[in-house]
């Protein structure tokens, strides 16, 4: 999936979201507020004690992102 330019700009904006990974003892969500959208077609976080997710990503690098705007009432989500 490519993002839009409202989509990057939508990323680098709210910055914050929830990673779900899957490792060997099931899945794992993390919250993280560094998000930023690198290019059309990356998205990218800062990785500060996150061990469990950097350990699932190893095994398995398919990820799903959660980010919602509570004030604007909009999100999106993002699969890859």
């Amino acid at each position: 999936m490519m993002l839009s330019d409202a989509l990057q700009e939508f990323v680098n904006e709210w910055r914050l979201g929830h990673i779900a990974t899957v490792g060997p003892d099931g899945p794992n969500v993390s919250p993280k507020g560094t998000f930023q959208a690198l290019d059309a077609g990356r998205i990218a976080f800062a990785e500060i004690r996150s061990p469990q997710t950097l350990r699932n990503l190893a095994g398995d690098a398919r990820v799903a992102v959660d980010m919602v705007d509570v004030f604007a009432r909009k999100g999106a989500r993002f699969r890859g």
